[in-house]
């Protein structure tokens, strides 16, 4: 892997006991979409998955790839769920080796394997998949035209590409939210965000048909709210004791940091949460 991917997996396996913590069951590491009534955390991320499919007919059978796939908790939804047989791949070797383990426990080998492979090397054959979804996993995608050729090239004819993930609005950012931005950029390790008007013009040069968008922003601010007062009260108690020498403690400050400038970014209309995708002709 170049130093990037190197870079981004280390900073998943410091983050794994947060992680794990996170999604509890559902083993999700994204913002929960909340409906009304609201229900639990746990409800909300399953319902970020249940979005993510929206307008997919999905049924046994089918192959899927959960592209940037964590430690597989949308992986087992989709088999769970739909009967769909799914790849997932990651680029952090501990979370491969965690979801192929979970994969066991729930009974899944025949339906879910995993494994580890870089989002911008799908070595899979033309024309492979079904499906293929990104859950908030897009943004790290350097070159993200380049990313969607790839993706169009192992759908099947009629297949279709989604993903929920994090958006810039193409109005000029203020210059606290582009230090959001950055902090966004910094804490999650990722690039600078695109504007949706961006990447649906990618999928239009492309070759994709039927494409749709729809902007979950709203859905997401119960989540953000969480997120920025959990960063609240993190340095306040930041203030008090100081931050210790480990790498894993400053990676989570960092992490606490990018979610919560995310969310305020978010809810002052600077960053949107949006499902786009696309079909193959």
């Amino acid at each position: 892997m170049n130093s990037n991917l190197d870079q981004v997996a280390a900073y998943y396996e410091r983050l794994t006991e947060s992680y794990l913590r996170y999604g509890g069951q559902t083993l999700g590491w994204h913002f929960g979409l909340w409906d009304n009534p609201p229900g639990s955390f746990e409800d909300a991320l399953i319902n970020s998955n249940r979005i993510l499919t929206q307008g997919c007919d999905l049924h046994p059978g089918q192959l899927v790839l959960d592209a940037g796939c964590g430690a597989g908790g949308l992986a087992f939804y989709l088999a769970q769920t739909f009967g769909v047989n799914v790849i997932g791949i990651n680029i952090c070797q501990l979370h491969v080796d965690m979801a192929k383990q979970f994969t066991e426990e729930r009974g899944l080998n025949h339906l879910v394997e995993f494994r580890l492979l870089d989002l911008m090397n799908l070595d899979f054959k033309e024309e492979s998949f079904d499906f293929v979804f990104n859950q908030e996993s897009f943004c790290y995608v350097l070159n993200k035209e380049e990313y969607l050729r790839h993706v169009y090239d192992v759908l099947k004819p009629g297949g279709r590409w989604q993903a929920v993930d994090y958006y810039k609005n193409e109005k000029p950012l203020t210059e606290e939210q582009e230090e959001y931005h950055r902090a966004v950029q910094h804490g999650w390790k990722i690039a600078p965000l695109p504007s949706i008007q961006f990447i649906q013009s990618a999928l239009s040069r492309i070759g994709f048909q039927d494409i749709y968008q729809k902007d979950l922003s709203a859905m997401v601010y119960p989540t953000a709210l969480i997120f920025i007062h959990k960063d609240t009260i993190l340095k306040e108690k930041l203030n008090r004791t100081g931050l210790s020498q480990s790498l894993r403690e400053t990676t989570f400050v960092e992490n606490a940091a990018a979610c919560s400038g995310y969310s305020q970014g978010l809810i002052e209309g600077a960053f949107s949460h949006h499902l786009l995708g696309g079909a193959k002709r």
